[in-house]
């Protein structure tokens, strides 16, 4: 007979099939550890649409929601599934904080040196 493995969440028997992080989950453990959180959704798209119109507004906010988020996956109070997630959000804004002041600077450098 077979070893009967189980669920490392909740303790009931579960397929093998079913990993996060190296755990073995059963089927409701699995989709609610998995699942994506809004906060770390928003913090991803405003993360985009920060980097891909450099606007400093939209950016600020993607840093802070992805911030929140991965401190609230460390404490425990959010599912781990959004780490990537408020990850990409947070350095996706962090890129979009920088890049109008990296754009511009050079801007006015290239226009500095053009009239000398």
């Amino acid at each position: 007979m077979a070893s009967q493995k189980t669920c490392a969440r909740c303790g009931v028997f579960a397929d093998s099939s079913y990993m996060f992080e190296s755990e073995i989950l059963c089927s409701p453990c699995y989709k609610r550890w998995t699942t994506v959180s809004s906060r770390a959704k928003t913090a991803k798209i405003l993360g985009i649409v920060g980097i891909s119109i450099a606007c400093i507004p939209v950016a600020i906010p993607a840093i802070i929601l992805g911030h929140l988020e991965l401190k609230a996956i460390e404490s425990g109070d959010a599912m781990p599934g959004g780490r990537d997630a408020a990850k990409m959000g947070r350095m996706l804004g962090l890129i979009g904080l920088v890049w109008p002041f990296l754009v511009f600077g050079l801007a006015a450098v290239s226009f500095l040196l053009e009239s000398l």
